[in-house]
């Protein structure tokens, strides 16, 4: 019995990593042959790597710098922005830039109606709706801010 559930449950996330692999592909194919997605827009595109960043970063300091100005950086770590995506502006965000029909029904059905809870030991809390955040099970959190 142990083995055909690990089984199932091999096949059960390979299935959801195909399915969130070709969403994602979908996705960023349409954003940008649409030019959905901001210019300086690095991570989480092809052909687009943080190495590009860094290097337009290198050139602004030394453009600045040649000229006499002062550089400085603010660096932020915006990983935890993604939890507080909310669903219904995301689902409009989606829409606007021309996801419509079937594929938002599919996005909306994914996003609404979720509830979590919390389980330490043997103590669990009441599940609680979830109306903030991209899952990561779809992977959408990388692409919540990438595009305009």
């Amino acid at each position: 019995m142990f083995l055909i559930t690990a089984q199932f449950h091999y096949y059960q996330s390979l299935i959801k990593f195909l399915r969130n692999s070709c969403t994602i592909y979908r996705l960023t194919s349409y954003f940008d042959k649409f030019f959905v997605f901001y210019d300086k827009q690095f991570g989480f595109r092809p052909k687009h790597s943080t190495s590009h960043a860094l290097i337009l970063l290198t050139d602004k300091i030394k453009e600045a710098i040649d000229k006499g100005f002062h550089c400085c950086g603010i660096f932020l770590d915006l990983c935890k922005a993604f939890d507080t995506v909310d669903h219904v502006i995301f689902l409009e965000k989606l829409e606007y830039y021309g996801i419509r029909g079937t594929t938002l029904k599919w996005f909306s059905s994914y996003l609404t109606d979720r509830r979590q809870y919390v389980s330490v030991c043997d103590a669990d809390s009441n599940f609680l709706p979830i109306t903030f955040g991209c899952h990561k099970v779809l992977s959408l959190a990388s692409y919540c801010f990438s595009y305009k």
